[in-house]
This record gives structure tokens, C-alpha cells and sequence, in this order.
């Protein structure tokens, strides 16, 4: 297998490319939703980002002393402004769907084309409105992989 950086690219595609996650963003936020996987936007300015997910790794944890592989901690940070419902109790409803529709997206296809032994969802981390109108969620996710390498 490659190197992480592929499924983490390989991440970013299969999410953009969904469908179903497509069609929600289409119909509740306007517009489709763009993966990438940087840490942020380098001049600062979110409203140019949104509707966004950023996908960065978190961690990783080798499964053998002898292999390069390991299990890395990938977290989907999906961002969206939340002002363009109204109300905060429609945004709330946005925001889980965003959630189950990302995971849904992910967990189609753990292996991501080839790329990863296998994927983990781990659970979200949402906030509750705090820095309206922008919403966040971050969704965690443990992706096992195997690097290529010389020495093995």
C-alpha cells in the first residue's frame, strides 16, 4: 500500500463524489459540499470555505513493532453557516443529517478503493451553536493501513 497521504486522498474523493451527501447539501445548504485535506483556510476567512469539510490526521498508533502499519485517527471537521435557516432548532436538524450522511459516505466503502485495510467510525463532537452562525462538527474515524516499505 502507499502512503497515508493517498488515503487521505483518497478519503477526500469518495466523500466529495457521495451522492446522497451531494443531494442533502444541494437541498439544505445551497450548494455542494468541497473535502480537502489542509488544516485551514491560510488567509482566515471561513465564509470563502463553507460549506467545507476539512480532513486531517490526528494521530497515529503502529499495530506491529516489526511493520509500518498502524492505526491512524482521521477527524472530518465539517463546517457550514447556520444563519441561513432562521432558527437554530433547523440547523441543529442540518447538522445530524450532515453528520449521518458524511458517515454514511465514509462507511460505504471502508476500504476505501483498496487504499486502507479497514475503517472505524469512533463517534462525533458537535458545538452547540457557540460560534453561530458557523457551525462545526468534527467526526473521528480510525483508519488501519499498511505502508510499503524496503525494510519489511
Amino acid at each position: 500500500m502507499t502512503s497515508f497521504t493517498g488515503v487521505l486522498d483518497g478519503l477526500c474523493a469518495q466523500v466529495e463524489q457521495d451522492e446522497a451527501l451531494q443531494t442533502f447539501c444541494k437541498e439544505k445548504l445551497g450548494t455542494e459540499i468541497r473535502v480537502r485535506a489542509i488544516f485551514a483556510d491560510p488567509d482566515g476567512h471561513i465564509e470563502r470555505l463553507v460549506p467545507m469539510i476539512l480532513v486531517t490526521r490526528a494521530g497515529m498508533s503502529p499495530t506491529s513493532a516489526s511493520r509500518p502499519e498502524g492505526s491512524h485517527e482521521v477527524n472530518l471537521n465539517c463546517c457550514f453557516k447556520g444563519g441561513d435557516f432562521g432558527i437554530r432548532d433547523d440547523a441543529a436538524r442540518v447538522q445530524i443529517g450532515l453528520e449521518e450522511r458524511v458517515v454514511d459516505a465514509v462507511m460505504k466503502d471502508p476500504g476505501l478503493g483498496g487504499l486502507a485495510l479497514g475503517t472505524v467510525f469512533l463517534g462525533t463532537e458537535a458545538c452547540q451553536g457557540e460560534f453561530w452562525p458557523y457551525l462545526f462538527t468534527t467526526i473521528k474515524f480510525s483508519i488501519n493501513h499498511r505502508r510499503s516499505c524496503s525494510y519489511v
